[in-house]
């Protein structure tokens, strides 16, 4: 395999740490533009499950990651977001009346205020570095939306991605780690298989 090679696939069989770095730097270089946020967001608006939720959860995009504001535009007294509280390692989900309501929080993600009383979303949108096919999904390394997302097991789970940025090889989960029920991406809600373990 050339350097060249190295660079375009990501190191299979590698652990967390050397996948985050590996998919970080391709997002740097091949992140979602506007157009294609939009397609991912007409998707999901086109869903029963986005169309009846009483509550979807979806998060205010940072970095490189696929911006849902339209999501909220369509439904904002049925979208809420999650905001983190460190002290308990834990993320409960919040309405929010204007944009504007969500300030700059945890790690410089945009959060909302926790003077409304917590709701409990029906769909949520997960975001994460990159997802396979299987619904592993490569988060930031701390837990949070595995810690919540194993508190409601009744919820649906959709990981948010571009199709280029699905990863080619399966992610080691870890037994706490909570897998998709099916990737949102720019061509469709995909349901993610389940391998044969």
């Amino acid at each position: 395999m050339t350097a060249s090679d190295q660079s375009e696939h990501p190191p299979v069989g590698s652990e967390k740490p050397e996948l985050r770095k590996w998919w970080r730097a391709k997002l740097a270089q091949s992140g979602p533009t506007p157009e294609e946020s939009a397609r991912v967001c007409q998707q999901v608006l086109a869903t029963l499950e986005y169309q009846q939720a009483e509550w979807v959860g979806i998060f205010a995009a940072r970095g490189h990651e696929v911006d849902l504001r339209l999501l909220w535009e369509a439904r904002p007294n049925h979208v809420c977001f999650p905001r983190t509280y460190p002290e308990e390692m834990l993320l409960r989900f919040f309405p929010v009346a204007d944009w504007k309501d969500l300030l700059l929080g945890y790690r410089g993600i945009l959060e909302p205020l926790d003077i409304v009383p917590q709701v409990e979303p029906k769909l949520v949108l997960v975001p994460g570095i990159t997802f396979d096919r299987e619904g592993g999904r490569l988060g930031s390394g701390l837990g949070y939306y595995d810690r919540y997302l194993a508190q409601v097991p009744g919820a649906i789970k959709w990981g948010v991605v571009l199709d280029r940025h699905i990863s080619p090889n399966p992610i080691a989960q870890q037994q706490t780690d909570v897998r998709m029920d099916a990737l949102c991406t720019e061509s469709g809600i995909v349901p993610c298989r389940r391998s044969s373990e």
